[in-house]
């Protein structure tokens, strides 16, 4: 109702003789009149057409947020600061020495299973390593090392999928087992050598998301991804997607601290914690799910190896302990100045 309402008042604005006349448009009414009840028409479809995508598509689409680094989880009180900045100034503040290994064991979502295409190939950065996700010709996802062994190029940026199950490389053509890793074709070269390849990740493909397996010392899989049957009866209306700095154990961990519940999820309507002059609306958009508080203690947090916990808090002692399964004697750890390296790995760099 609203929208007629505003979409005729333009109109009647826009078809009144008198006032084109007087524009200097046209100079017989009636003419001016006509023009500019054409006109009204046409930007009324166009209006009508683009209100009707944006009211169906949030009615009927899935709804994807994302929320980066700098829109959540980040509080300065200095005026003179810009976000980036203070971002990067709490980023540094953690004692980064003290966590514990970067990468658990186990398996790791890189990708939306809607979002890898038959025959296409997405470049990923996990684990400190640029790696090519791609779907075979036969709907196997495949993921290798994304650099050519031949001269670097990103076998995920230009490059194809061909043979059913190979990846080409954009820059001269070399094509790769996408099971095996071996090089199998150089398109100008009578022989392949056998001894060049690109190593292979596990991967595998659940509940709608591709997977893949991390091991420090690269053991095979030791489990599965369960799958949910119950997901199979859902229907997909979207997400948020947070971009966190902390640790991947704060994350679990935060299910084990039952205590910190009634205290930084108590139901503030209108409020939140560092916006006390949130509007309800704004609550509703931005706030309603309340793992936004938790991004702000994560954010800010550091990692206390011996915390003082009370005896009410023997689920944070136990969950502690058994995610130590998770890490092995090589896990690579973050130093002081947040460099990654691995306990019993010699610093070799091979120029």
């Amino acid at each position: 109702m609203i929208t007629s309402y505003l979409i005729a008042s333009v109109g009647t604005a826009f078809c009144s003789p008198n006032l084109l006349s007087w524009l200097g448009f046209i100079a017989d009414e009636s003419s001016a009149t006509n023009v500019a009840c054409v006109l009204f028409n046409v930007l009324a479809a166009i209006l009508t057409v683009w209100l009707t995508a944006k009211i169906y598509r949030i009615l009927f689409s899935p709804l994807d947020l994302y929320r980066g680094a700098n829109s959540v989880g980040y509080v300065h009180h200095d005026s003179r600061i810009q976000t980036a900045q203070a971002v990067k100034d709490a980023q540094k503040r953690k004692k980064i020495g003290n966590s514990p290994p970067v990468f658990p064991n186990g398996w790791f979502r890189v990708l939306d299973s809607r979002s890898l295409e038959k025959g296409r190939v997405k470049s990923v950065y996990v684990f400190g390593t640029q790696l090519a996700v791609f779907r075979n010709k036969r709907g196997t996802v495949r993921i290798v090392d994304a650099y050519c062994p031949h001269l670097g190029a990103n076998l995920a940026v230009g490059g194809k999928v061909v043979n059913s199950d190979c990846l080409e490389c954009p820059f001269h053509g070399w094509k790769f087992s996408g099971e095996t890793g071996k090089l199998v074709d150089v398109p100008y070269s009578q022989k392949v050598p056998s001894f060049v390849s690109i190593s292979t990740w596990p991967c595998c493909e659940v509940n709608g998301f591709i997977y893949i397996w991390h091991h420090c010392d690269k053991a095979e899989p030791q489990w599965r991804v369960p799958e949910a049957e119950l997901l199979k009866d859902f229907k997909y209306v979207g997400r948020t997607e947070h971009i966190v700095h902390a640790h991947i154990q704060d994350i679990p961990e935060n299910g084990a601290d039952s205590a910190h519940l009634s205290h930084l999820h108590k139901p503030v309507i209108g409020s939140d914690v560092e916006q006390t002059n949130d509007s309800f609306l704004n609550y509703l958009i931005r706030h309603g799910i309340q793992i936004e508080r938790d991004i702000l203690m994560w954010n800010n947090k550091t990692y206390l190896k011996k915390p003082v916990l009370m005896k009410e808090e023997s689920a944070l002692a136990k969950h502690r302990r058994w995610y130590q399964q998770f890490y092995s004697e090589n896990s690579p750890r973050l130093d002081d100045q947040g460099n990654l390296f691995y306990p019993n790995k010699a610093d070799v760099t091979d120029w």
